[in-house]
């Protein structure tokens, strides 16, 4: 997995499960915080520094992280009001999360940061303010 660090336009980036090079527009940055709780499932926020858009939603493992990172888009209208998918992978001291819709394969945003932990993988859906 790469990717261009910059904040600036037209950042790139590699996405692991998808195998190829997704470009996109804007990147911003964003703190992720996923609490497990008792019924085996996570809650999951995102907020994006500097705006007042934050998402929420659950993932499918027992999981808890604190990161900050960047999240990656082409338009702020994919970080409002939308609901996605979420698919992430925390490996080789990264976390990814790649957020889709239903009806598309590619991601219309992806969330990068660097975490420690143990290998581990997991899906849900997130919806943003």
């Amino acid at each position: 997995m790469v990717m261009d660090n910059s904040s600036t336009d037209n950042s790139s980036v590699l996405s692991g499960e998808h195998q190829n090079q997704l470009t996109f527009t804007y990147s911003q940055p964003a703190t992720i915080e996923i609490n497990n709780n008792v019924f085996g499932l996570s809650t999951i926020k995102i907020w994006v520094e500097g705006t007042p858009i934050c998402g929420l939603g659950t993932i499918d493992k027992a999981y808890v992280s604190i990161s900050s990172g960047t999240i990656f888009y082409n338009n702020l209208e994919d970080l409002t009001s939308h609901r996605y998918e979420i698919t992430g992978l925390r490996n080789a001291d990264r976390l990814q999360l790649d957020l889709t819709h239903t009806d598309n394969t590619q991601p219309l945003c992806i969330f990068f940061a660097e975490a420690k932990g143990p290998d581990v993988s997991f899906s849900g859906i997130i919806k943003f303010n």
